[in-house]
């Protein structure tokens, strides 16, 4: 006769939390009475263990990593907090598990942030090449998409785990994007992850002394070989940048066109086995606009501010210079500012550009300021900014350029 197996119900659970050990107690002493029926028992019991559960869960969610880490280092505001999309998905796949943990939509700035975890003994080298898209219905969006943890180079992908045990992968993935159309209603954000079997040898790139030619010649030669090199055993930046470059003489040597992880997979080095995604749905808030149509004028030119708006992430501006002489090229534009808030506090800079019309006499200029904060923006500061014009130049009129504008309450 088989022997019954025994269990130990006390190693079934791992050590409870004090909290939720407290929560057990408390709903179990509710319900003492000095007789006590069998079947309420058991209805007690099972609303401890429940509680078990649910606390267990919800300390091992709240260790994923989130945009709250990742834009703000924990140090958010009300709004920002109220706006955070708890998505919390896992997917495996080939050894690699993706937890997509929260994300940020503000209207223009999305946000997200990502746990990857390697299997114990994981050695073969997958590719991993990350894509955002953004939809609504039909439409595919315009999106400026910087890659993981705000990089672009590593936007183009990485191997995983590392050839390089001093220089791991980042386990803890940042994900930005811009959004360069105007939104209302949903947005569906679609992050893909391409996974690719690397069937070339991979060695880590080590620099002896030579110049960026002589590297981007080895690394064609490497490509027409066979063979990839990795920049700190896992970014795959300085290969894609030498085999994807347009030098004339190089573009008749090379035998694929294409983007970079399409021309590896037409030249046999890798082999897409999976594309894990994940779909994210987000409502576009509303902006609040701050100013409008508020003209500065200088002896070289005057300043429109077209446009000043604000977000619970970022104000953005639009200008529009009008020049009293003709400039000869955008590079000798004085139009780069830094901005200042009501307290003379510089906010940080996202991006931005400008554009300079035809005939030198109009520039078009936009950028975006992160300011994520309870405090309410009254006045906005705009002064030249150093790093952006002669040094000369600059020391004399640094102050008489500078303008403010008024926000309203």
């Amino acid at each position: 006769m088989k022997k019954k197996q025994e269990f130990d119900l006390k190693k079934a659970f791992p050590e409870t939390p004090d909290m939720c050990r407290d929560a057990v107690l408390h709903a179990v002493s509710t319900y003492r009475e000095e007789r006590i029926m069998k079947k309420k028992f058991v209805s007690i019991l099972a609303a401890a263990l429940a509680v078990i559960l649910v606390c267990s869960t919800a300390l091992a969610l709240a260790g994923y990593y989130s945009v709250r880490d990742y834009v703000v280092d924990g140090k958010g505001s009300e709004a920002f907090d109220e706006n955070i999309l708890t998505v919390e998905q896992t997917k495996e796949s080939n050894g690699l598990t993706f937890t997509l943990g929260d994300v940020v939509f503000d209207g223009t700035r999305f946000a997200a942030a990502m746990n990857v975890e390697a299997a114990d003994g994981m050695t073969e080298s997958l590719y991993v090449y990350p894509q955002l898209e953004a939809w609504q219905g039909d439409t595919q969006l315009n999106v400026d998409f910087y890659g993981i943890n705000g990089g672009h180079l590593d936007s183009i992908g990485f191997l995983y785990p590392s050839m390089d045990a001093e220089n791991p992968v980042n386990n803890l993935w940042g994900i930005d994007a811009t959004l360069w159309e105007e939104a209302e209603g949903e947005v569906q954000w679609k992050l893909s992850l391409l996974l690719c079997k690397v069937n070339w040898p991979v060695e880590e790139i080590a620099w002896n002394g030579e110049s960026f030619e002589e590297r981007e010649r080895m690394l064609r030669e490497d490509f027409l070989n066979g063979t990839i090199r990795a920049f700190y055993g896992h970014n795959l930046s300085q290969y894609q940048s030498a085999i994807c470059n347009d030098d004339l003489e190089w573009v008749k040597a090379r035998p694929y066109e294409g983007p970079f992880h399409e021309l590896m997979m037409e030249a046999g080095a890798f082999t897409e086995v999976d594309r894990v995604v994940f779909d994210v749905t987000a409502q576009t808030p509303e902006k609040v606009q701050l100013s409008k149509n508020q003209v500065f004028s200088f002896d070289e030119y005057d300043v429109e501010v077209l446009s000043l708006t604000s977000s619970f992430m970022q104000v953005d501006y639009d200008l529009e210079v009008r020049f009293h002489e003709k400039q000869e090229s955008e590079y000798e534009l004085e139009l780069s500012f830094k901005p200042l808030d009501q307290n003379g506090a510089e906010m940080k800079w996202r991006e931005g550009g400008w554009e300079l019309s035809e005939d030198g006499m109009t520039a078009k200029v936009h950028g975006s300021w992160e300011r994520i904060t309870d405090e309410e923006l009254t006045a906005v500061t705009f002064r030249l900014n150093e790093k952006f014009t002669m040094a000369d130049y600059y020391k004399k009129n640094a102050d008489r350029l500078t303008f403010t504008v008024e926000v309203a309450p």
